[in-house]
């Protein structure tokens, strides 16, 4: 099982925790949405089967053969409380990640997230996000990265007590004496990481951090994965990570697989064309967010993975680094962000 969690940050993260735990988070409909996108296409295939109907006897309904296969993902699914212990006969899932999954595939993307979207026209949008939101939050990002190589006075002034604290914490850098900070070689490792892997780390560092500190991550979590569902709402079927935030105005790509697409097809379209069927899409800041959620949508922030102008403002936009959390997998290498960012060094 430890090969289907080796490219899976997010399921590895979540088999840590605690069976009440995990039971409080499929109780939201966000969360069993993105769980099962993000398990593998195997695992996908037995949620969906077991969806309409349990499995009686469930070792007689497969070959032997193809029972080696099967029995990872069962343990994978069972290791995620998605499903009963397959020693059982009898395979069924989770009720409420049943019911909440199901109630999510039915209702529209707005009823899901439960953000809405800033009236902005797509000139006004233009101009308050500036001309490239993915350079805004690559520059953003690269602050976090050059902080964490090349500690000083200067780099440190661009990034976060948060941020400084938390790499404290997890042992990416150490105090060397005179108030002066160097590297170790755990956080060299994180430089080598691929973009995806490195905001997974990143943020789940934080959410075992806060943890730690008795914190409630519940909501904070729910938040960041409602906004990776936004992601693939807006770009379904788009394999170029440069268009987060945007949507389609016309759905030219809504009916595309996204497994099966043929990018190259994508890629054909003319530039022209592209650009006069996306948009620009701002969100509002909801006035019930508690501290703990705004503090969180501050560190999103920080590492570019939404754009506020302007707190008064009241809105921001995703950036094409959040669809960097929306792949099932880092291991994804056709993703062009992936590509590009294939590590710091």
């Amino acid at each position: 099982m430890g090969d289907l969690l080796s490219d899976r940050p997010l399921l590895k993260y979540l088999i840590k925790l605690t069976d009440d735990e995990l039971l409080r988070y499929y109780k939201s409909i966000p969360i069993c949405l993105v769980v099962y996108r993000m398990l593998p296409k195997l695992s996908q295939n037995i949620v969906t089967k077991l969806l309409w109907l349990p499995l009686h006897n469930w070792k007689r309904s497969f070959k032997k053969d193809y029972l080696k296969n099967l029995v990872p993902h069962l343990i994978l699914l069972f290791r995620l409380r998605i499903i009963n212990d397959p020693e059982h006969k009898q395979l069924s899932l989770n009720h409420d990640f049943k019911e909440n999954y199901l109630t999510g595939i039915m209702l529209e993307p707005k009823d899901i997230v439960n953000l809405r979207t800033a009236e902005l026209s797509e000139k006004k949008a233009k101009k308050i996000a500036g001309k490239d939101l993915s350079e805004k939050a690559n520059e953003r990002w690269e602050c976090i990265l050059t902080y964490l190589a090349l500690p000083s006075p200067e780099s440190a002034k661009k990034v976060s007590l948060g941020t400084k604290t938390l790499f404290q914490e997890t042992g990416f850098v150490r105090d060397r004496g005179n108030f002066e900070t160097e590297i170790t070689s755990q956080g060299f490792q994180f430089l080598l990481l691929n973009r995806i892997e490195q905001l997974w780390t990143y943020i789940l560092q934080y959410f075992d951090f806060k943890k730690q500190n008795g914190e409630d991550n519940f909501h904070c979590f729910e938040f960041l994965l409602k906004l990776t569902l936004l992601v693939n709402f807006n770009n379904e079927g788009c394999k170029d990570l440069s268009k987060a935030g945007m949507f389609y105005a016309d759905n030219v790509y809504k009916d595309m697989d996204d497994e099966e697409g043929d990018v190259s097809q994508v890629g054909t379209k003319s530039s022209s064309y592209m650009n006069h069927n996306l948009q620009l899409k701002a969100y509002n800041i909801g006035d019930d967010w508690d501290e703990e959620l705004q503090n969180f949508f501050v560190h999103l922030r920080e590492l570019g993975l939404v754009f506020l102008r302007k707190r008064k403002d009241g809105f921001f936009f995703l950036t094409p680094l959040m669809n960097n959390l929306a792949v099932s997998s880092t291991s994804i290498e056709n993703m062009q962000e992936a590509n590009k960012n294939s590590g710091f060094i």
